[in-house]
């Protein structure tokens, strides 16, 4: 496995220590193994922005979230995508009554950005129903784009 390395080999290799980067990451199901890595998220130093396709929520729910609360220490979450191509499922409210409930696309489209990138006077306080007209694009074009109104 010489050739899919550590992202931190990758950075070494091709000298990107120092410079502004914006990662995507996308590898249907197998993002999660790479934050198990110890190293990943002091590598991420240098990630000024991060794309994250993150698949089988249905099954992954909770590693998911462990993942994006480990990245909310340095990151902001700025857009989600749900992923037509995919199904959805539902996530079971709390307080028992179907109007909790949430239809929730198993693959997921999330942007973040650095926090100390972000200038204050560009964030936005109202919540955002994604997909945003002009801005997303159903990945299917043949099916309607997954609407995001709990995000």
């Amino acid at each position: 496995f010489e050739k899919y390395n550590t992202f931190e080999a990758h950075l070494k290799k091709l000298q990107l220590h120092g410079k502004q980067i914006l990662l995507k990451i996308d590898i249907e199901g197998h993002e999660y193994n790479v934050f198990e890595h110890p190293g990943i998220y002091q590598s991420l130093h240098t990630v000024n922005q991060l794309i994250l396709e993150m698949h089988d929520l249905k099954n992954q729910l909770r590693n998911a979230q462990q993942i994006l609360q480990r990245l909310g220490a340095d990151y902001d979450i700025i857009h989600v995508h749900g992923n037509n191509c995919g199904p959805t499922f539902v996530l079971y409210g709390q307080s028992g009554k179907k109007e909790d409930d949430l239809i929730v696309p198993d693959t997921l489209e999330i942007t973040l950005v650095k926090r100390n990138s972000i200038d204050a006077a560009d964030v936005l306080s109202e919540s955002i129903v994604y997909p945003i007209s002009g801005l997303d694009f159903p990945n299917d074009p043949r099916k309607k784009d997954y609407k995001l109104a709990f995000i």
